[in-house]
Parts: C-alpha cells; sequence; structure tokens
C-alpha cells in the first residue's frame, strides 16, 4: 500500500489505528496535532520523510484480520484468538489510550 504524504496524519491513523505505532515512534502528534500532512509533520520534526513513509507502508502490509475466515473456526479456536490478539493488544494499549484520552 503507497502512503499519500500530503494526506493529513491524523486521516492516516483514522484510517488504520496501527499507524499510531509509528507516529508515536517519531514522536509525531497524530491526535491534537494531527490536522497536518505528513509531509509537513515530518519537515516540523526534521524527521526523513521516505523513513517515516517506508515504516507506514511496512505496518500497512502486514496481514490484516479481515483476511483471516473466522467463519471456519470453531468456537474454541475464537476464543482463544480474541483472548491472545485482542485482550494482550488492550492490555499493551491502554496506558497509551488513557494518555491520548487525558490529552483530549
Amino acid at each position: 500500500m503507497n502512503v499519500n504524504t500530503e494526506e493529513k496524519v491524523g486521516e492516516i491513523v483514522g484510517a488504520d489505528i496501527r499507524t499510531a505505532h509509528v507516529f508515536k515512534k517519531y514522536g509525531i502528534d497524530f491526535c491534537c496535532g494531527g490536522g497536518i500532512s505528513l509531509e509537513k509533520a515530518c519537515e516540523r520534526k526534521n524527521i526523513e520523510l521516505s523513513e517515516v513513509v517506508k515504516d507506514l507502508e511496512k505496518t500497512l502490509a502486514q496481514k490484516d484480520e479481515e483476511a483471516l475466515d473466522f467463519d471456519k473456526w470453531s468456537a474454541a479456536e475464537l476464543c482463544d484468538y480474541i483472548e491472545e490478539t485482542h485482550h494482550s493488544y488492550v492490555k499493551e494499549a491502554l496506558p497509551m489510550l488513557k494518555a491520548y484520552a487525558e490529552k483530549v
């Protein structure tokens, strides 16, 4: 997937929350400061645009859950998947989500 460098940072995260980790890595504010283009955000932070784009594209290329065929899974498999995937993600993401919620 190609990243549009003119797209606003907040819109990129809005389209795929996984990109938030990339912006956090580079110290780019995608929340309150997310109303500027990716190109402008990198320019303001003095960050190499191509590096951020590379990381974003790598993140976006990772296998998405939508590609999984949950209809063919047993109830036990679904339960294990939900617990292992989503519960661990929530535990890891809660501090970040809390900080952003307090900021907003």
